[in-house]
């Protein structure tokens, strides 16, 4: 009757907890609804301000709803953690708030999993087919791994409803959606604001919590969990099977999601990050393409000769890049013969010999694959990428199929004790029939499965011959012998169990078999060491207790070594073993059940099945291990076995009663062998035998020298990285420390190290200026001498100031470099300056004071140590640029002397530079200028006159920007005046519209452009002014009042003459022409005036300083760094002005 309440109680919680479940997924299902009142909002509210996708209302309602059940799910987590005391809290504590917000948490997840089925083409957030190495659709993957996650989740925590304990579990999962805030903040943002999102500083920003967050809440909780399997053992050996798979099982798979979910947030930050810096592109960077773009062109990829050669169509090489010429072969001027004497091969010789060689290999970069992978002569860091891949996912499947593998056995394990078909200490005979069960399982299976079939890849062909019978012989006895083996232990509490014994075993038994290597001493040592501390002394070592327990751990790891051997030596046997050991097993399990009848009667149904799963994991984790064996080595495989089996009994077992010392051997036998493995590089590749070397040699460096940089530069960017702000804080003013956040490369003991600084003017960022003269001066001052190091560090410091001057012209960038100290005992400063123009830099040295304050000091004796060397540098021909694809990495260049196009003539993707300008992005000086002048008080010939109606008088801002003029304009006119602000790109005319939705008085945004686009022969230029009335006779509509704010800043002939034609166009008798000019060069300010006066003879100058008072006009943001002190010239024009030919002639 107990039984059968206890059953009824039990049944009664399930029906439950699924209806509160069911409950909160309709609660939020409402939620998702009701989020279309938010969404809707939103998008009313940004609709001038964004590009809002189609059919995103779904994807925002999932937006606003997910951020709600993350403020819900981290205030949860918070208020359960507050009550966490002791493990037993952790462990056991389970009360009406777990089940609420567990409940609460597993309606979520069931919602989601509908939710991205319905929004599943903006689950990418904006990763194209290209940020993802071998993905051709993002939005497609994470929805798999999205529905992945919901339903492991959604499982999960109705599991924890049902045990009611490992509460942890379910609190830290709560935990999890603390990054989730900020990455849903991230496509709002992307989705809605979009110019918020583009700023540098916020992207920078976002991302650095993103990791943050990120690392504390999910990486926490793994550690949590590590901790846990160390410490906490005799707590966690009171729960039931079903509670410990449930913990193992929800740990790793969730620590396997967030590993593979790092990778998606590399892809997003990174994109984000490019897009904080790459331009917009606008229609005119595609008008000059002379071909066709392909955005489906595939990215740069390395290429080895292999392929090379093995290629049907006619690639070849040129200059260590391969070309992919089958669709050019027809357009090459030597004809489709000289190319195809040439495929298949490096035809650079060729290529240099002919006269079409001087012609630019940019001109066939559409059809570029990428670079000629060459056989490496040495190894080096970061320069193995395919080799470290390789290794990484050959690593993960044997990792992963490990960790199932111990899961699914363990739990196998306590399942046939209590089923009674295994003995706790059960001897050979009586784990012979289990052991052969499996065996013919696994067989069975393998046939069945593909597993078996894509074991060593294209190694396995040939028949496997008497190894093939070997090898099924041998899983067979393993099957048989690694129950025994983890199942004994030593007499004593502390003693080593069978998975260390085991791990030790292994590794013992490939030290033997490998005498080249030095013996592991001192790992030894600490081995036995950890076990004397334990309880096992040398006397002990003849007892049954003690050799008994070791021979079953050496027989498993001899007849494992043994199985690995054979597979390496004949991969094909390892195939066809698998299946032939569904024969042996069966013949074993026959005679079995023909000698001992009653066995059949320990089968049961859930015998059967544990069975099935066990030896499904059994032929997994013997597949992955003969993989790593055939590809690798067997050596190799085992000890990655031995490795992750000592790795499990810590887990179980924890660290206490010295058993850290052997997880310390253990560590150091790790970098031992690592130790080891680069040694052997290096020699072989001292004796040029380097390509001889075998890939996983390489892989194995490559993915343990990137492991360890990725962690250790971690700890060093949380620790050393942080402090430098506190130092800097401590120490006095003016003077700073810095720590460099990435390792850098070890160039040898005879190379100093030193710290580089760069600036660049805003003005010189992108391509707005061209170097052409560069200026290097290298000082030397004794290491000793410190006040001369600190005097020139502080007459740089002036200089940098003078640097931030506006009114300096012809800076580029200027980088510095502190050497602190050299074998020469000598520290060294290396200035390297570039500039616009030999006189621009020759102009700053005459009237620089920082420079003058150097020669004072230098000549004068107050640097007493210091020398110097100066030189100049001026190119001989015009300097040619470069620019490469953000989306394909092929190069764009551009003539000599002419910057790189903005768009990849390829596949049509933005350029990394091209095309940077801060027009629209700040307020210039002659803008704030013209705009304090139109606000300014008294009357002005220029305003309108009573007897005009509304919107009568026509205002034009021409080369508008931001739209600083034409929003004051349309605050001063009011509504007498109607406004138009135009301009070129359609970037900056987006800020244009932005600029006046935040104005009470709406301007119109149209399109202008004058100068070399569209030809200068095209007149009137006021064609150029998109939807501009025209009468019936074909003559454009006049304006009363004509603004120009910098839009003379290049007063070259052809700029000066288009823009005069076009206000002339587009003006009456009495309209007004206001123009501003930043005074940058006062020889060009001059020509202006002479032009303008000979136009307009009437021409006034109204300013020539700085001298107009302020106005209030909350518009913009200026931004920060902006001129202030720039001279503006302010010139008023009244009519269309006449025209001069002989004008022309004298500019």
């Amino acid at each position: 009757m107990t039984a059968a309440m206890t059953m009824s109680d039990i049944k009664s919680d399930m029906t439950m907890d699924l209806a509160m479940c069911c409950a909160w997924a309709i609660v939020w299902l409402l939620g998702h609804w009701l989020a279309h009142v938010p969404a809707m909002a939103i998008q009313r509210f940004v609709k001038d301000q964004a590009r809002i996708p189609r059919q995103c209302g779904a994807y925002l309602r999932r937006l606003c709803r997910g951020q709600v059940f993350c403020l819900m799910a981290l205030a949860g987590a918070a208020k359960l953690m507050l009550h966490w005391k002791s493990p037993e809290d952790l462990i056991f504590s389970f009360t009406w708030e777990h089940q609420m917000l567990f409940s609460m948490a597993a309606g979520h997840w069931i919602v989601s999993f509908w939710e991205d089925l319905q929004c599943r083409s903006f689950l990418a957030g904006g990763l194209d087919n290209k940020a993802l190495p071998g993905v051709r659709d993002p939005a497609q993957l994470l929805l798999k791994g999205y529905l992945l996650h919901h339903a492991a989740a959604a499982v999960g925590y109705l599991a924890l409803l049902h045990c009611q304990r490992i509460s942890a579990v379910g609190s830290l999962g709560l935990l999890f959606e603390l990054p989730v805030l900020l990455l849903n903040r991230r496509e709002l943002l992307r989705l809605l604001w979009q110019r918020r999102w583009a700023e540098r500083s916020a992207i920078r920003d976002h991302w650095r919590f993103v990791y943050i967050f990120f690392l504390t809440s999910r990486g926490g909780a793994f550690a949590l969990y590590a901790y846990a399997l160390a410490w906490w053992q005799q707590q966690l050996a009171t729960l039931d099977t079903m509670e410990t798979c449930l913990l193992h099982s929800m740990a790793i798979v969730f620590a396997l999601l967030n590993y593979a979910y790092l990778s998606i947030l590399d892809a997003w930050s990174r994109q984000d990050a490019a897009a904080a810096v790459l331009p917009e592109l606008e229609e005119e960077d595609f008008e000059n393409l002379d071909i066709g773009i392909h955005p489906e062109a595939p990215i740069l990829r390395e290429v080895d000769m292999e392929e090379l050669a093995s290629k049907e169509g006619l690639w070849l090489a040129i200059d260590g890049i391969v070309y992919d010429l089958t669709l050019f072969q027809k357009q090459h001027p030597g004809g489709v013969d000289v190319l195809r004497s040439c495929a298949g091969r490096d035809a650079t010789a060729e290529f240099q010999s002919c006269p079409a060689s001087k012609l630019p290999l940019a001109s066939i970069c559409r059809y570029q694959v990428g670079p000629l992978r060459l056989q490496p002569k040495e190894y080096r860091i970061f320069e193995h990428k395919e080799e470290e891949q390789r290794m990484q996912r050959l690593l993960v499947a044997l990792i992963s199929s490990l960790v199932l593998a111990a899961v699914v056995m363990m739990a196998f394990a306590n399942q046939a004790v209590e089923t009674r078909l295994i003995k706790e200490s059960a001897s050979y005979g009586e784990l012979l029939l289990p052991g052969s069960l499996l065996s013919t399982l696994v067989g069975v299976l393998s046939v069945l499965l593909p597993m078996r079939q894509k074991l060593g890849g294209s190694q396995c062909r040939a028949a496997g011959g008497w190894k093939a019978h070997a090898i099924a012989l041998l899983l067979l006895v393993n099957h048989l012998l690694l129950p025994a083996a983890l199942q004994s232990s030593w007499p004593t509490d502390a003693a080593p169990h069978g998975l260390e014994l085991s791990s030790v075993a292994l590794l013992l038994l490939e030290i033997i078999l490998a005498p080249a290597m030095t013996p592991p001493v001192l790992p030894i040592l600490l081995c036995l060491g950890s076990w004397y501390y334990r309880g096992v002394t040398a006397s002990d070592c003849i007892t049954p207790g003690v050799y008994i327990p070791w021979r079953k751990a050496m027989a498993f790891a001899m007849n494992l070594v043994l199985l690995t051997r054979l597979a390496q030596t004949r991969p094909a046997a390892a195939r066809h073993g698998l299946a032939l050991s569904a024969l042996y097993g069966g013949a074993v399990t026959g005679c079995l059940i023909f000698t001992w009848p009653h066995a059949t009667g320990l089968v049961s149904p859930w015998q059967i099945a544990g069975l099935l799963v066990a030896s499904a994991t059994s032929l997994l984790v013997h597949c992955a291990v003969l993989d790593v064996a055939i590809q690798c080595s067997s050596r190799f495989a085992t000890r990655w076995v031995a490795f992750f089996m000592a790795v499990l009994s810590f887990c179980t077992v924890g660290l206490s009663s010295f058993r850290w010392l052997a997880l310390l051997g253990l560590f150091h036998h790790l970098l031992d062998l690592a130790r080891h493995n680069r040694v052997r590089m290096d020699q072989v590749a001292a004796a040029q035998r380097f390509q001889h070397l075998d890939w996983h040699v390489i892989g194995a460096q490559a993915l343990w020298d990137s492991s360890k940089v990725s962690i250790l530069g971690f700890i060093w960017r949380t620790t050393v990285c942080s402090l430098q702000h506190v130092i800097t804080a401590l120490i006095p003013n003016g003077l700073q420390v810095y720590a460099c956040e990435v390792p850098v490369p070890n160039f040898g003991e005879k190379v100093a190290m030193g710290l580089a600084a760069q600036y660049v003017p805003p003005e010189a960022r992108g391509k707005a200026k061209k170097p052409n003269f560069f200026v290097c001066n290298v000082g030397q001052i004794l290491e000793s001498c410190l006040p001369d190091m600190q005097h020139t560090m502080n007459t740089l410091v002036d200089v940098w100031d003078e640097f931030h001057e506006p009114k300096l012209p012809g800076l580029c960038a200027n980088v510095v470099m502190v050497i602190p100290s050299s074998d020469q005992g000598l520290a060294k400063e290396i200035n390297l300056s570039v500039w616009e123009t030999g006189k621009d830099a020759f102009d700053w040295y005459v009237k620089s004071k920082g420079h003058k304050k150097a020669l004072m000091q230098h000549t004068s004796g107050v640097l007493r140590t210091f020398g110097n060397l100066l030189a100049s540098l001026e190119p001989k021909e015009a300097i040619s640029y470069q620019d490469r694809c953000s989306s394909c990495a092929r190069p764009i260049e551009a003539s000599h002397g002419e910057v790189a196009p903005n768009v990849c003539g390829v596949c049509g993707q933005r350029a990394f530079r091209g095309g940077v300008c801060y027009t629209g992005l700040r307020i210039w000086p002659a803008a704030e200028a013209l705009a304090k002048l139109l606000a300014g008080e008294g009357d002005r010939p220029w305003q309108p006159s009573d007897a005009m109606g509304d919107g009568a008088f026509r205002v034009l801002d021409l080369g508008a920007g931001c739209g600083l003029v034409a929003a004051v304009a349309c605050r001063v006119f009011g509504a007498a005046a109607t406004t138009t602000a135009a301009d070129g790109p359609a970037a900056v005319r987006r800020r244009l519209a932005e600029t006046a939705a935040l104005n009470e008085r709406r301007f119109e945004v149209r399109k202008i452009t004058w100068g070399d686009n569209p030809p200068m022969d095209c007149s009137p230029m006021g064609q150029n002014l998109e939807n501009s009335p025209v009468d019936e006779h074909g003559n454009y509509d006049f304006y009363d009042l004509i603004l120009g704010a910098d839009i003379t800043y290049d007063c070259s002939f052809p700029m000066i003459s288009s823009l005069l034609d076009l206000i002339s166009s587009l003006s009456h008798d009495e309209t007004w022409t206001l123009l501003a000019h930043g005074v940058r060069s006062a020889e060009k300010a001059m020509d202006l005036w002479a032009a303008l006066r000979q136009r307009w003879p009437e021409a006034q100058l109204l300013r020539s300083d700085g001298g107009v008072s302020g106005v209030s006009c909350e518009v913009m943001e200026v931004m920060e760094g902006r001129e202030t002190e720039t001279p503006v010239m302010i010139f008023a024009l009244k009519g269309g002005g006449k025209v001069d030919e002989a004008m022309y002639k004298t500019i």
